[in-house]
């Protein structure tokens, strides 16, 4: 969907990917040194799991060329391949461990750091803001901080640290491989990266959006007593269902 079809404005301005890591390692403060523990039990665990497939591969060698003086080492490989097992089983169990108490930590002094920070600000904001928007916004902040945390350390840092393996391990078996290995991950991460910058002004204003809906709602509900006064039953839902509309527009990719 070409951007100049859509008959909404949106905020084409430059993610600041440095800027929003440096913020976001301040916010988490007190959970730094825990998150360093998790990503070193993601790699130890990434790394242990490649052992595995290594002494099966002995253990298949060895049969293929069976000897009877190969008994005893197939039989140190398999018993290898049990404790490494249980070492991978492990460590994934502390690693798990690790990151639930990361994230229930890091949902409750966000959530309530945004409130305290909230019941600060002076009368004139509160009234001036729609507090119901900002509610909403800081929640989904805090949802969406839990995921990326959630994420880093289940799926892209396993991944990375895969990606980086997999790639050592086939220059050393054949540079030619690696080299093409090489060549072509890069590029999927330019391509992933290039869509995402490209879609990007598309999701911030849908979820603008989810804001504005979730503000609008808010406020009707906290003023009922003055929309029934008045008799705006209607305008306030004809203003809501315009939000919604746009919204829908955004998701769908409809002008």
């Amino acid at each position: 969907m070409a951007e100049k079809e859509l008959k909404f404005k949106l905020d084409k301005k430059p993610i600041k990917l440095r800027q929003f890591w440096s913020r976001l390692w301040s916010l988490i403060v007190p959970s730094r040194q825990q998150i360093i523990y998790v990503l070193v039990l993601v790699v130890a665990y990434e790394i242990f799991k490649f052992v595995g497939p290594y002494l099966l591969k002995r253990i298949i060698d060895l049969i293929t060329s069976f000897k009877p003086e190969y008994i005893n080492d197939i039989l140190i490989f398999i018993a290898l391949i049990l404790v490494f097992d249980l070492v991978v089983a492990l460590i994934d169990y502390f690693a798990d461990k690790a990151i639930f108490k990361i994230l229930t930590e890091v949902e409750k002094y966000l959530s309530v750091n945004a409130q305290t920070k909230m019941v600060r600000l002076g009368l004139s904001y509160h009234e001036r803001e729609n507090t119901g928007n900002k509610i909403f916004k800081i929640q989904r902040g805090i949802d969406k901080i839990i995921d990326l945390l959630g994420n880093s350390f289940w799926e892209v840092g396993p991944t990375i640290v895969q990606v980086i393996l997999t790639a050592l391990i086939m220059f050393f078996v054949d540079w030619r491989f690696g080299l093409i290995f090489a060549l072509f991950v890069p590029l999927f991460a330019w391509l992933t990266a290039k869509l995402n910058l490209e879609i990007a002004p598309l999701r911030k204003y849908r979820h603008d959006q989810y804001e504005a809906a979730a503000g609008k709602m808010a406020q009707t509900i906290i003023n009922i007593n003055t929309v029934k006064s008045f008799v705006q039953e209607d305008r306030e839902i004809k203003e809501f269902g315009k939000i919604k509309q746009a919204t829908k527009q955004v998701a769908l990719g409809v002008a």
